[in-house]
């Protein structure tokens, strides 16, 4: 089953092969027979996946943005194990398709016990009418899924949109609109906490109706979450001060607004990032006019430990520059690009800033070419601390169209700007999308792939770190037949790149996208010949860590209409491992602590543990309350602290728990017990 790409039908277990990754570009691929979708609950157009996470132990969950049932209850998406290729339908029992549309699933995210988080876009109702739904939280290691109502809200008054997970296992909905308690606009709900006990606290702000919209999220190693405001008119629309955004601080269990005193509508919080080593979050701007109109905010830092919130301004004329996207490496150093890169004198361009946030210092990064003939996009960062920004309108110097500049690599060490230029004609080329590998290589994906010839197609670019060598990748179809979208990297350093156009050629499969071998520079293309033309449109991309790819497909018609496409799998080659047996964890140490509050005292129990020294690497561990393994308590990461805290326990009480390790591929160990008491 392995080095292959399965398509996924939603109830089917019985996978197979017909694309093997060894063959040279092109090869035909091997036709299998078709697997039809025969579960009656969904006909076709009754599911639009949309978002994909995948969790430490390798199973994805996939958002289905359209949640109507066959009238057994409404789909909130699939959940597939990537360990034994089976797809699990998620429904959501209080709706029926007499009640559609009930929900709006829209994203997902996962915490270090592995729980999903499914935001509702829809904010609606449930059966009976009297709460609405923020979302579902999806617990993989039992399969349940739990709804998040919001008791206090009345009808279309929410529109959770965005979401995160902190080290402490909570998530933070964002709510999209922000109108108040029961729609008479007395405050703002700013967002929802679900915290790992279940538990959902909804944080307002009292301002007027409509005065703010919170649009991201980052959260920082303390798990403070920070919410940029898309929408800053300041307090009551009174125009005195703009919201940049909110605090949610964990330790105190408030959120609180910070504004910027510039005149209304002069901010546009557009992205954030977050330095891991002291924990403040820098918010970019994405309209830059300064107060008065004489210098222009480029963004702000929000400094977690002080609380407060500093512009970072630079000194040029109003209306001049457009900050678009952040990246941080691991030095602290951002950098920040710039959409809209003409200069105050427009004899040069803005490619970005470089802001230190230790020495709170922004530094602008230029390259000389004429105006208007740069738009960096995106940014990504390599282990080195480079960026790489990528170019999304790579018309060449002096707009003379002799050559494309496909991006610029910065190195904050030297100060060095790199430029990468393509020797294609004018206007042919237009990267969008970037990921980077652990050998420090970038992948660049081109959103039009027509080449200077039109006889073959620009999948995208490699940029050599080491080097600083750019490499042309294409795909020798027809014109047009393909449109290179989202892209992802596994743990080998392969890349695949998704077509969100899965013509082929020839018509006679359909191009799910390409896998990019870093190793051995092989651009392989991956199709699906059981596929009409169009009847596929493949979305998003995530992959876990045994570095299989899951493709998300955004429209669910299968072949003939016989089925639904939820997706498809692209597996990793299997690595030769030390043992095919895994081990329990060892060093396991328990305690009990009181912790002692004005009212009340919480007991905790606390367990630590360390990885077994020989079998296969653990990707979690397992907590459970009793012998048969069937009460869970808790799973950890293999990825973060080997530790659990138990807390509200029993005084007096003895507690015996039984932990067993997870492999990648679903393999558990026999149980180790430790008793705390």
């Amino acid at each position: 089953m392995r080095n292959s790409l399965s398509i996924i039908w939603n109830q089917v277990t019985a996978f197979v092969c017909f694309f093997t990754l060894g063959c040279q570009l092109h090869a035909s691929p091997i036709a299998i027979p078709e697997v039809p979708d025969l579960d009656p609950n969904l006909a076709s157009f009754t599911g639009t996946p949309n978002s994909i996470g995948v969790n430490s132990t390798g199973d994805f969950f996939i958002v289905n943005s359209n949640t109507i049932g066959g009238g057994a209850g409404d789909v909130i998406g699939w959940k597939f194990t990537s360990a034994t290729n089976v797809l699990m339908e998620v429904h959501d029992a209080f709706f029926s398709d007499v009640s559609s549309p009930t929900g709006f699933p829209i994203n997902v995210a996962v915490n270090n016990a592995d729980d999903f988080f499914i935001a509702n876009a829809g904010g609606t109702l449930t059966g009976v009418g009297n709460d609405v739904i923020i979302g579902w939280k999806f617990t993989s290691a039992t399969n349940n899924l739990m709804e998040a109502s919001d008791p206090l809200v009345g009808s279309t008054t929410i529109n959770p949109s965005s979401i995160a997970a902190n080290s402490e296992n909570d998530f933070f909905i964002i709510n999209q609109d922000t109108i108040g308690t029961g729609g008479g606009g007395d405050s703002n709900i700013v967002g929802w906490k679900f915290s790992s006990e279940n538990i959902i606290s909804e944080y307002t702000d009292s301002l007027g109706i409509e005065t703010a919209t919170p649009s991201i999220i980052a959260v920082n190693p303390a798990g403070d979450f920070f919410i940029a405001n898309g929408d800053s008119i300041g307090t009551l629309g009174s125009n005195a001060s703009n919201i940049v955004g909110w605090k949610y601080d964990l330790g105190t269990d408030t959120l609180t607004e910070y504004s910027d005193n510039t005149i209304s509508n002069t901010a546009q919080p557009l992205a954030i990032s977050v330095n891991n080593i002291t924990g403040d979050f820098i918010i970019v701007n994405g309209a830059t006019i300064g107060s008065g109109g004489t210098s222009d905010i480029v963004g702000w830092q929000f400094d977690s430990i002080t609380n407060i919130l500093t512009d970072i301004l630079d000194n040029l004329g109003a209306n001049t520059a457009m900050p678009f996207a952040i990246a941080v490496n691991n030095s602290g150093i951002f950098f920040i690009t710039n959409r809209d890169s003409i200069s105050n004198a427009g004899d040069s361009q803005i490619v970005g800033w470089r802001f230190d946030s230790g020495l709170s210092l922004l530094t602008r990064v230029f390259y000389d070419l004429g105006s208007n003939i740069a738009v960096p996009g995106n940014v990504a960062v390599n282990n080195s601390g480079d960026f790489f920004i990528v170019n999304t309108d790579s018309i060449g110097t002096g707009g003379g169209g002799d050559s494309n500049i496909v991006g610029w690599k910065y190195e904050p060490v030297t100060n060095l700007l790199t430029p990468a230029f393509d020797d294609l004609g004018s206007n042919i080329a237009f990267p969008s999308g970037i990921a980077v590998n652990n050998s420090g290589d970038f992948f660049i994906v081109n959103g039009d792939t027509i080449n200077s010839g039109g006889d073959s197609q620009i999948v995208g670019w490699k940029f050599d770190s080491v080097t600083n060598g750019l490499t042309q990748f294409s795909d020798d179809l027809v014109i047009d037949p393909s449109i290179p979208t989202s892209i992802a990297v596994n743990s080998a350093g392969d890349f695949f790149i998704v077509n969100n156009s899965t013509i082929d050629s020839v018509g006679s499969g359909d191009i799910v996208g390409w896998k990019f071998t870093s190793t051995t520079n092989t651009l392989t293309e991956v199709t699906d010949p059981l596929l009409a033309d169009n009847v596929a449109l493949p979305l998003n991309i995530s992959v876990n860590n045994n570095g299989d790819f899951f493709i998300v497909n955004s429209n669910l018609i299968g072949n003939g209409g016989q089925g639904n496409i939820v997706g498809w799998i692209l597996d990793a080659p299997i690595p030769p491992t030390p043992s095919s047996n895994i081990n329990p964890p060892v060093d396991l140490m328990g305690k009990q602590i009181k912790n002692r509050f004005l009212t009340q005292t919480d007991i905790v129990n606390i367990i630590t543990f360390s990885a077994p020294v020989s079998g296969l690497t653990p990707v979690a561990y397992r907590i459970f309350r009793d012998l048969e393994l069937t009460d869970l308590a808790a799973t950890v990461s293999a990825n973060g602290k080997l530790k659990f805290e138990d807390h509200n326990r029993k005084k007096g009480k003895v507690y015996t728990y039984y932990i067993v390790s997870v492999a990648a591929n679903g393999q558990t160990s026999p149980s180790v017990q430790i008793t705390v008491k």
